[in-house]
């Protein structure tokens, strides 16, 4: 494996890890004398008010913190080093992945994002997972992207929604502190951590390029399902009216990898619909039912009897996932739980 492509799936591990590891209570936060000249690259901030160092931070050479919100949420606030040509829709397709979004254009991000001057800077900030509609409970990202001489740092704030909202306005006053030292200026101190210096190959880790589409499954639609025009990481994408202004949204999207598995995904839909987090495994759950889809093991949740409701499919292995979910109006929902199963039992999945 090349210098490059140890970089590369290090940095998305490392953003992997601020979704899923927990945060433990911090130690309180110290203050450095930094020198004004460095060998290698460097970041210098100045840390908010309430912010503590992560010191159990899966990235040794990265900026972490701990923050907190007024009801004792935590959520973490990070930077890490790219090379100079990562783009910003490049660094936010790492994290749409692990969001459930899937693969973002230039267009869907430009859709999230916004250019702001704070401090000596002007950042596109782009707010991931956490839009005005969302549920509080909701996992979002807020990322910003600092281009330097020869390097690129990416800052970003991994929290639920409610505590991203919060946290803003210390987010860009920590955008605003930054200074950075080109890689070509002197000393090196590894004993301080208010700063980190990237270790990484002369042209910097690749661009992030998706990997090939998987071939769309052969499948039997319901004769009152219309469908419509495919947007985003959607490879079929259906809707059914109903009485008044009753509709039901059907998509089928598809994504490498297991989508951080069963509970992960349930989770995720539940707090679409403004539900609570489920705490027992998916097996003891009621409204999740285990069954095939095209002979590959799935789950089927029902998420119905509310004014919203939704129909969900998952099948997670490891030749990659894919999700079946029928969302809206609660009692259409119900109405066409005949067709869903319908649906998902003439899905047939193609090799590649």
């Amino acid at each position: 494996m090349s210098t490059s492509d140890q970089t590369g799936r290090f940095l998305c591990l490392s953003i992997a890890s601020l979704f899923f590891l927990g945060c433990e209570k911090p130690p309180e936060s110290a203050t450095y004398e930094i020198a004004k000249e460095f060998r290698e690259a460097a970041l210098l901030w100045t840390t908010p008010e309430g912010w503590t160092k992560d010191v159990n931070s899966p990235a040794p050479k990265g900026a972490s913190f701990l923050i907190e919100g007024k009801d004792g949420r935590m959520g973490k606030v990070a930077a890490m080093a790219f090379g100079k040509e990562v783009t910003m829709v490049s660094v936010a397709n790492m994290f749409s992945r692990d969001l459930g979004l899937g693969f973002l254009t230039e267009e869907d991000l430009a859709a999230v994002s916004e250019k702001k001057t704070l401090g000596p800077h002007d950042f596109e900030i782009a707010i991931l997972g956490g839009d005005d509609n969302a549920n509080l409970a909701q996992r979002s990202a807020t990322i910003a992207l600092l281009p330097g001489e020869n390097e690129a740092w990416l800052l970003m704030m991994i929290a639920e929604t409610a505590l991203a909202k919060e946290q803003r306005p210390k987010f860009e006053e920590f955008l605003g502190s930054l200074t950075m030292l080109a890689s070509r200026a002197a000393p090196k101190n590894p004993e301080l951590d208010s700063f980190f210096t990237p270790t990484l190959p002369a042209d910097g880790p690749p661009p992030f390029v998706p990997p090939p589409a998987a071939p769309k499954p052969e499948w039997t639609v319901p004769e009152d399902w219309e469908e419509q025009a495919i947007s985003g990481p959607r490879i079929g994408s259906f809707a059914v009216k109903g009485e008044g202004d009753a509709l039901l949204d059907i998509s089928v999207t598809t994504f490498p990898g297991s989508m951080g598995g069963p509970m992960a995904n349930l989770n995720r839909w539940r707090g679409q619909l403004g539900l609570d987090a489920a705490e027992e495994p998916v097996e003891n759950l009621e409204y999740v039912t285990a069954r095939e889809v095209g002979g590959r093991p799935a789950h089927l949740v029902e998420l119905l009897g509310g004014e919203r409701g939704m129909l969900a499919v998952m099948v997670l292995d490891e030749a990659g996932s894919w999700f079946v979910k029928a969302m809206g109006d609660g009692a259409l929902a119900k109405a066409q739980k005949a067709n869903f199963v319908a649906f998902i039992d003439s899905m047939r999945f193609t090799a590649p």
